[in-house]
């Protein structure tokens, strides 16, 4: 007759340099990988996989492939660490999917049909912080001769047609003049109304100003062939794929906000398993089946860690603790040697079976 007990024991795993805790496959930063971020077209309208007239343009990047047979390196259930760098925008806040998909044959600009794929996280980027010079004051107003003009409004006295002089007249209320091409100054008395409006050359994104965040994924959609791209897609709301549009270098007007590939970069890592180098450490000790089923973490507030392929950053207090639960799944990001430094206490259960005879 066989019987089962369970036993419980704990121990201890402490950071070490001999393991690789991530591996880099990617960085789009560097010469060998910049090409392998591409400028894609996106239908406006998602309900249909012909192309549209109206098209907005996401970010593909490609992502690695091994072997002989191009197998990609991103499949289901296996852990990934990335950090993404993006520019801010001076006007809107930037909504991105983060979605990733296997795509045969795409060509710079090719039209992609966002249909299968697996969305890994949304990202907020926010505009950049208000400059003083962001926006300017302008002035429309009839001259002289009942035409309307517009002038930039001024509180120094420039003689150029394009700039309007503001001051207080002897009344203390705003006064304002304008320069002519006759070399002239000239109140205006006229209709006039002053306005606030953004200077077009600053409504692209910021060329100063990026933005890195990072994050720990693990696909959970299957998918026999993997993933070979991740795609940087930016959602577009009603106000910025009516309001903004522009021309790329073949010509082709897109719609909606988006993103200097130039500024953009992408690298991944894969997060390397602990559960081996722990369950080594438990056979030496038990054997039978095993559970590891709790874990504490001491380390620096913000450590990464990837407990059955989900993020978890450690808080302020520098403690993380996980407990009744069957952790199948273990990785830590350390990417500072230096700094990211850790201790692993953990406890795990294991079942023994024993066959007893009858009578005994």
């Amino acid at each position: 007759m066989a019987s089962t007990r369970t036993n419980y024991g704990m121990g201890q795993y402490r950071y070490t340099r001999t393991f690789d805790y991530i591996t880099k496959y990617l960085d789009t930063s560097t010469e060998v990988d910049r090409n392998k971020k591409k400028y894609c077209s996106i239908n406006l309208d998602q309900t249909t996989s012909e192309v549209s007239s109206k098209q907005y343009q996401g970010i593909l990047v490609k992502l690695p492939e091994l072997g002989e047979n191009k197998v990609p390196l991103v499949q289901y259930k296996k852990n990934y660490y990335m950090s993404i760098t993006v520019p801010q925008d001076r006007t809107y806040e930037i909504v991105l999917d983060l979605k990733l998909m296997y795509l045969d044959n795409f060509n710079e600009n090719d039209t992609i049909w966002i249909k299968d794929f697996q969305q890994i996280r949304r990202v907020i980027i926010p505009p950049t912080p208000d400059d003083d010079d962001l926006y300017s004051q302008v002035l429309l107003y009839e001259d002289l001769n009942n035409q309307v003009r517009a002038g930039i409004v001024n509180t120094t006295q420039i003689p150029i047609p394009s700039q309007v002089y503001k001051d207080s007249g002897d009344n203390g209320l705003a006064r304002y003049r304008y320069y002519d091409e006759d070399g002239l100054w000239h109140t205006i008395v006229n209709h006039s109304n002053e306005a606030s409006i953004l200077q077009d050359w600053k409504m692209s994104e910021n060329k100063d100003c990026t933005v890195t965040f990072d994050l720990v994924f693990s696909p959970k959609y299957i998918l026999d062939s993997g993933y070979n791209y991740l795609l940087i897609d930016i959602v577009q709301s009603t106000t910025t794929a009516v309001n903004i549009q522009h021309v790329n270098d073949m010509g082709v007007t897109y719609y909606g906000v988006a993103m200097d590939i130039n500024y953009v970069n992408v690298q991944l890592y894969t997060v390397n398993e602990l559960i081996n180098p722990v369950n080594s450490l438990k056979s030496q000790i038990v054997s039978g089946t095993e559970d590891l089923n709790h874990i504490a973490v001491w380390g620096h507030p913000e450590l990464i860690l990837a407990v059955n392929g989900e993020e978890i950053r450690i808080g302020q207090s520098g403690f993380y603790e996980l407990k009744d639960f069957n952790i199948s799944s273990l990785g830590v990001v350390v990417k500072n040697p230096e700094y990211d430094r850790f201790i692993i206490d953990y406890e795990y259960k294991t079942v023994v079976t024993t066959n007893s005879q009858e009578g005994e």
